[in-house]
């Protein structure tokens, strides 16, 4: 995942993240706390929801299904 911090979601990658909303992926609840906070609030929750997405995309993209071990990978991502 070379390009996580070219395409910023770094942080998301390895778990630095510690504030909602900054760098940490919001879970449902606080989600639905940003929608009722201030737009800049809400905004970044988004952003980092569409960052999240991304590299759930890249991930799935970068496993080898040629290989058992990446058949196995790609298995536990779809069916989660």
């Amino acid at each position: 995942m070379a390009g996580g911090n070219r395409r910023g979601y770094k942080k998301l990658l390895v778990g630095e993240g510690k504030t909602v909303g900054v760098d940490k992926v919001p879970t449902k609840t606080e989600c639905e706390a940003a929608e009722h906070a201030s737009s800049v609030h809400f905004e970044a929750v988004k952003k980092l929801g569409d960052l999240n997405v991304l590299l759930y995309e890249d991930i799935i993209l970068s496993i080898d299904n040629k290989t058992a071990a990446g058949k196995v990978a790609f298995n536990l991502l779809v069916n989660t």
